[in-house]
């Protein structure tokens, strides 16, 4: 897990001993749209926002303390979660994003952990609101 300042930036500061669990979410902005004109099927297209959301659970630090006040003024962060396999395989996801939420401090075996909600929002410097990389052994796809 990783939390930056800006998107060239992104996967260099990070956050240990700290992320227990995520998800991550899609949401495409398409929706069917049906009407009562005798189609069985949709019959238009709605366009909402795309974005990604990422509910992650975090043990209570002093740097996760912090991110209170980037909740409470929506500062735009950069985020950073990778998953690491063997032979040079990794699954990068990444996100620039706003805290949209911030829960109260719950105990989970004893220990203070909190949960966040981060939506993403576009970066006009990185001209980017998230991407997915994977590296695989694979030098081209078949």
């Amino acid at each position: 897990f990783y939390v930056d300042s800006s998107w060239a930036g992104i996967g260099g500061t990070q956050v240990t001993a700290t992320l227990v669990d995520m998800s991550w979410k899609l949401t495409t902005g398409f929706a069917p749209m049906k009407y009562a004109d005798g189609n069985l099927y949709f019959s238009d297209i709605a366009e909402a926002k795309r974005h990604v959301e990422v509910d992650v659970t975090l043990a209570f630090t002093s740097g996760v303390a912090g991110y209170f006040a980037d909740h409470r003024a929506q500062t735009n962060k950069f985020f950073r979660i990778k998953f690491l396999g063997s032979s040079s395989r990794e699954l990068d996801l990444d996100l620039s994003g706003v805290i949209e939420s911030y829960s109260e401090l719950q105990l989970r075996e004893g220990q203070d952990i909190v949960k966040l909600k981060i939506v993403s929002q576009y970066d006009t410097t990185g001209t980017k609101d998230f991407r997915v990389i994977l590296i695989n052994a694979v030098s081209a796809l078949p």
